[in-house]
């Protein structure tokens, strides 16, 4: 069988030959495809395991950053947890994903539906029609609500240098001559920097904070992109993606001492309890 030559395919296609390939059949291509596989990682992983000990950008005296905003954006995040992760699709194109933690988290909660709805189903059998509503209803709405979050939690969230955009959504993305940039469409050339921030999230069953990034355009404007309550991932995320579009990170997350906001959880706490008691 003639030899493939796998250095011109998409990382996203090598895995899906690889998926594919019968080892026993094709031994040379399949050991082909293993090195290539093999070198585009090595290749992703050496060019951003430096950003790990770097030093976040300095914007002290940027002059967009003095008029840009450094509160935390309107978008509400109600996940204490991480919820999306950015994955390298080729070399041209990253997408955030839903989290493993996220989608499990879902799938249980749809779970609970089923076994309310075959709950309710029981009790119909035996005879209690009217009880029978109640489980049938929650269940009903834990089972809307589980595949509405696994819908919209899968929405393509792309990062594109082909087309030069950044978008959000399942439709094909095409650029209109009244182009203004948005929450769901922006030119990579548009981005000036990558803002980190972190927003304290008061709710009844506890305090948490959540982290936000957000892109800074070149007019000072920001775009929401992702938030989620795991620093350490999304702070990941953003060094992989500021490579990618040779962009800086502005850090706004340490911009209040951790002593500082462990005091004001901490007096907060406090305010909750007296408010109980």
């Amino acid at each position: 069988m003639k030899r493939i030559d796998y250095s011109k395919y998409s990382l996203s296609e090598l895995y899906s030959v690889k998926s594919d390939i019968d080892a026993s059949r094709n031994p040379e291509n399949f050991i082909a495809l293993e090195k290539e596989l093999s070198k585009r990682e090595s290749h992703f992983t050496s060019n951003v395991a430096p950003q790990e000990t770097k030093e976040f950008d300095d914007f002290s005296d940027d002059p967009i950053a003095k008029v840009t905003s450094w509160s935390a954006t309107d978008f509400n995040s109600s996940s204490s947890f991480c919820t999306h992760h950015l994955v390298d699709i080729n070399e041209n194109r990253l997408e955030f994903f839903s989290s493993d933690k996220s989608i499990g988290f879902l799938l249980v909660f749809m779970l609970s539906g089923v076994v309310a709805v075959l709950f309710g189903y029981l009790m119909q059998r035996s005879g209690y029609e009217l009880l029978a509503i109640m489980p049938f209803s929650i269940g009903g709405l834990f089972i809307l609500a589980s595949v509405a979050g696994l819908y919209f939690g899968s929405t393509p969230i792309v990062f594109d240098k082909e087309l030069g955009l950044f978008w959000c959504g399942r439709k094909k993305t095409v650029v209109s001559e009244n182009y203004v940039p948005s929450d769901f469409l922006v030119r990579l050339s548009d981005i000036y920097a990558l803002q980190l921030l972190d927003k304290l999230v008061r709710e009844d069953d506890g305090d948490y904070l959540f982290y936000e990034l957000n892109f800074v355009l070149k007019t000072g404007s920001r775009i929401h992109v992702m938030s989620h309550g795991d620093e350490k991932e999304l702070t990941t995320d953003a060094k992989k993606l500021s490579l990618f579009l040779e962009v800086p990170i502005w850090n706004g997350i340490d911009k209040k001492p951790r002593s500082e906001l462990g005091t004001l959880a901490v007096s907060l706490l406090t305010e909750n309890t007296r408010q109980r008691i």
